[in-house]
């Protein structure tokens, strides 16, 4: 069992805690009785229930309240009292245990004329008032107490910092939809307008597509496989579009058919890119090249197209690209699985993204556990 699973039981069951509380301070009793000077075992649960009390005074109810909403006075008061109060203890423990000492002879009668204040009446008895009446029993448990909040508080931070990168992460997935559908209905538009025969099946495939994307708009995850034959038909549309100017290649190795999965649609912004930036504005012969390569537990996906003979540079960036690399950062952070090598006759982009193994269900999306998505966004 590990130190967040304990803790999340511990918070779920009163019993439980009841339990480790009562262990605690069992434990604490057996292990703080110093054999060479034994008290009294009614002293000893003096002392033992003084040190009980003071932690939940000081680390439970309103003192805790107080403290957690900024307001100081009340906690510093109750860590006041509890000092304060360990000059209590110092009597009894002289008055029962040790009447005879010298050091009885030099307290007990200032106590008795000021009460709880005789601790203040030299440095060694504020010492042995705060050490032996309460520090040595509660030193233990507070600093377990603590190391349970900061701990705590931890795993909230991060718990919350991961929702927030999922809540951007389907943000940003969903930018993608309407990217991809700007740029699909633009072409279509374009066939109908010039009257072209390839318009109805055009249109039939661009709703395919669509309906892919519509269906995967809220999967965190889909089988390689279904990606693969995403990025396929996307490439046959992109063949009829263009028919016989433009040469367009696909190029995939090793096992596709393991039961892994990645993040949806973060294959397709670098094809369309492809397509915008180097088959779009070519006047003459333009040629698109996408290859995929299974090796190591790893998808290398790399996408290479001819640049227009023009006098503006390659297009680096757009907001397909630029969505992209907001994902992959928040997918993952370090180092980025993605380069873009620009030159002056092709333009290359390159990506390396890690396979999970994950059951798949029968609309291709993976059911992949919360650990997975964890490690994911760690």
């Amino acid at each position: 069992m590990t130190i967040r699973s304990f803790l999340q039981a511990y918070a779920q069951h009163l019993v439980l805690r009841v339990t480790a509380h009562l262990l605690l301070w069992v434990g604490l009793y057996g292990c703080t009785d110093d054999p060479d000077q034994p008290l009294p075992v009614l002293l000893r649960l003096q002392e033992w229930g003084y040190a009980a009390g003071s932690f939940y005074l000081l680390f439970y109810g309103p003192v805790r309240r107080c403290w957690e909403r900024g307001r100081y006075a009340w906690p510093v008061a109750a860590v006041v009292a509890v000092g304060m109060g360990t000059g209590w203890l110092l009597y009894w423990q002289n008055r029962l245990a040790y009447p005879n000492s010298a050091f009885a002879h030099a307290y007990l009668p200032v106590y008795e004329q000021v009460g709880v204040l005789a601790i203040l009446q030299s440095v060694r008895v504020f010492y042995y008032a705060l050490l032996e009446g309460v520090l040595v029993n509660l030193a233990g448990p507070a600093a377990l107490k603590i190391a349970k909040t900061l701990y705590e508080r931890q795993l909230a931070r991060h718990h919350l910092e991961q929702l927030l990168q999922r809540q951007q992460l389907a943000l940003l997935q969903a930018q993608v939809s309407p990217h991809f559908l700007f740029n699909t209905l633009n072409n279509l538009y374009g066939l109908v307008l010039h009257d072209d025969a390839r318009a109805p099946t055009f249109a039939q495939q661009v709703g395919a597509l669509l309906r892919y994307t519509d269906e995967q708009a809220d999967a965190s995850w889909v089988s390689l496989p279904t990606e693969v034959q995403f990025i396929e038909d996307y490439l046959a549309l992109t063949r009829l579009r263009y028919d016989q100017r433009v040469t367009v290649e696909s190029h995939w190795h090793g096992e596709l058919d393991l039961p892994v999965s990645l993040p949806p649609l973060l294959l397709l912004p670098l094809v369309e890119n492809a397509v915008k930036h180097g088959l779009q504005p070519a006047i003459g012969p333009a040629w698109l090249r996408v290859e995929g390569v299974v090796c190591d537990g790893h998808l290398l996906f790399t996408v290479t197209n001819s640049v227009a003979a023009a006098p503006e540079p390659p297009v680096t960036g757009g907001l397909g690209l630029t969505t992209l690399r907001e994902r992959l950062h928040l997918l993952y952070p370090s180092p980025s699985p993605l380069t873009l090598r620009p030159a002056a006759t092709q333009f290359k982009a390159h990506l390396r993204l890690p396979l999970y193994q994950a059951p798949i269900t029968s609309s291709g999306e993976a059911v992949v556990n919360s650990s997975l998505i964890a490690a994911l966004a760690e």
